[in-house]
């Protein structure tokens, strides 16, 4: 009988705890008291943390739920053709949902070419003669030398143009940009009072020369962004992070879910087909295309509507 009640209040630790009271401290004045116990009666059933009040399973999906409902509980019990019904699971997995934004002019976006689009290049037949005429022959095949040397060069081309108005000091840099463009970085200084241009041969570990002309026919840059189980945001987030530029530097007519594979339209000003595809290329999701050149930007808004 002893061995039962014991059995029933708790097993190990329910008939009490480790010696008694303690008289001047109330903290230890529990030992008679019994513990919460562990073994418990052994008809009780094993705990599961899994099960949720009313006995759901948390690791069940509401999905496995909702499969075993039939047909008819559903109103369902007429096919609309004659052939024989099959048995499956609809629309389950992000790939199964499609999704093609209609652009204002009624087109579907559909990525249908991965090729960039080829580099204009500037007319510098009449550069080079001007150049000539500011800095001298010599001093040009100084920044050439630098420009086109395929081993690292630590040469600085400097021109002294503290007589020169801010024209001809622009001159020089658009001219020289003209010829040798990326592969050499302008900048002017100031040395004891006087103003020198000078050119170095580019170097990643230095501040890129932004002032290179912008040769695309028109301001913006628009492409189509196909993407894969994230959102539009997200995409575009992470195309920035690539391309170390502002996420509000990307323009768009809407956002697209992130549970689908979606193409639609994105727009940025003067960005580079070559830069945004490099960036693109480094993100497993997302593919971009299509590339062409607007005047002006995309606005929200500025669609018809979506193709599921």
């Amino acid at each position: 009988m002893g061995r039962n009640n014991f059995q029933h209040r708790g097993g190990r630790g329910g008939g009490g705890g480790r010696g008694g009271g303690h008289r001047n401290n109330p903290f230890k004045n529990r030992g008679g008291g019994g513990g919460r116990g562990r073994g418990g009666s052994l008809n009780r059933p094993p705990f599961n943390r899994n099960k949720q009040p009313g006995g759901k399973d948390r690791n069940r999906r509401d999905g496995a739920v909702l499969s075993e409902l039939k047909e008819e509980q559903v109103f369902v019990t007429e096919y609309v053709t004659l052939g024989e019904g099959f048995r499956g699971i609809l629309k389950s997995r992000f790939s199964d949902f499609h999704v093609n934004e209609i652009d204002s002019e009624g087109n579907e976006a559909v990525l249908t070419e991965l090729k960039l689009p080829e580099q204009p290049k500037e007319d510098t037949s009449n550069s080079e003669q001007e150049l000539v005429a500011l800095i001298t022959q010599e001093t040009l095949d100084q920044i050439r030398k630098v420009a086109e040397s395929k081993d690292k060069c630590s040469d600085v081309v400097e021109i002294d143009v503290t007589e020169m108005s801010k024209e001809d000091r622009g001159k020089i840099h658009n001219g020289a940009k003209g010829l040798f463009g990326s592969a050499i970085i302008g900048s002017t200084v100031t040395k004891d009072d006087r103003k020198f241009v000078t050119f170095t041969q580019f170097d990643k570990k230095k501040v890129r020369d932004r002032r290179e002309k912008w040769l695309w026919p028109e301001e913006f840059t628009h492409f189509m962004l196909y993407k894969e189980n994230i959102d539009t945001i997200q995409a575009t987030t992470m195309l920035t992070e690539n391309l170390r530029c502002s996420p509000s530097a990307f323009a768009y007519a809407g956002t697209k879910d992130r549970r689908a594979k979606t193409t639609q339209w994105v727009s940025i000003r003067h960005g580079d087909p070559v830069r945004i595809a490099s960036a693109a290329a480094k993100l497993r999701n997302i593919k971009i295309g299509n590339f062409c050149f607007k005047p002006a930007q995309l606005k929200l808004g500025q669609l018809r509507g979506n193709r599921f």
